[in-house]
C-alpha cells in the first residue's frame, strides 16, 4: 500500500469520526423543544446520543488500528498477506482481531490475489475497510465506509 494511500485512510477514518459524532450527540437536540421539556429530558437525549457515538468510535477506533499496525509492523502485514493468499477468512479474521478485540470482525469478501474486505461491528455500527493490491476499492487501494 502506498504512503499516500494510508494517510487519506486515516484522514478519512478521523474525518467520518468526528462527523458522525457531531451528528449523533447534536441529532438527540433535533427535538422540537416544547412548553413541558425539562433539562432533564435534554439530558436523558444527549446521554442515547453519546452511547450511539460511542459505539462508532469503538468500531472506528479498531479498524484505524488494525490499519496503522498493518502499514507500520512488517510481520503483522506479512501474517495478513499470509492469510490472504490461503484464501482463508477465519485466519485472517484472526490475525485482525489481534487489533479489534471488541469489535464483530467479518470477512464478506476475499481474494488470494490481496484483496479483502474487513468489516468491524459493534452493537448496530459498521466500519468497512476494502483493501486491494489491484485498485479494486472503488478504484483505490483502499477505502473506509463508516454507517
Amino acid at each position: 500500500m502506498q504512503d499516500g494511500g494510508c494517510l487519506k485512510v486515516e484522514t478519512t477514518i478521523s474525518y467520518l469520526a468526528r462527523v458522525f459524532a457531531f451528528f449523533f450527540v447534536f441529532t438527540g437536540f433535533a427535538v422540537h423543544a416544547g412548553k413541558n421539556d425539562t433539562p432533564e429530558r435534554v439530558m436523558i437525549i444527549a446521554k442515547q446520543g453519546s452511547i450511539e457515538s460511542a459505539d462508532i468510535f469503538v468500531a472506528v477506533h479498531e479498524a484505524n488500528s488494525f490499519l496503522n499496525r498493518l502499514s507500520t509492523d512488517r510481520a503483522y502485514a506479512e501474517k495478513f498477506l499470509e492469510a490472504l493468499q490461503k484464501n482463508d477468512p477465519g485466519l485472517v479474521v484472526s490475525v485482525v482481531k489481534q487489533t479489534a478485540p471488541r469489535c464483530q470482525v467479518f470477512v464478506p469478501q476475499l481474494k488470494p490475489d490481496f484483496f479483502a474486505i474487513v468489516e468491524f461491528k459493534i452493537k448496530g455500527r459498521n466500519v468497512t475497510v476494502c483493501l486491494s493490491g489491484e485498485n479494486a476499492c472503488s478504484g483505490q487501494p483502499s477505502t473506509v465506509d463508516v454507517k
